[in-house]
């Protein structure tokens, strides 16, 4: 069964005001890449084959 959302708790609403406050919006760049598919780099990854990234986790 679906479950309704519930209006945000006074604190959450605050919190999200606070934030919104601090963060750049009108910077669009990162929605842009993210259209574009690409997240952030991989400098740490190591490829042994084309298309595959094996990561060595360190």
């Amino acid at each position: 069964m679906p479950v309704a959302p519930k209006a945000a708790s006074k604190a959450t609403a605050a919190a999200n005001r606070a934030a919104l406050k601090t963060l750049a919006f009108d910077d669009v760049r990162d929605f842009a890449d993210v259209q574009r598919g690409l997240i952030a780099p991989l400098p740490t990854a190591a490829s042994s084959a084309p298309r595959r990234v094996n990561w060595s986790g360190t």
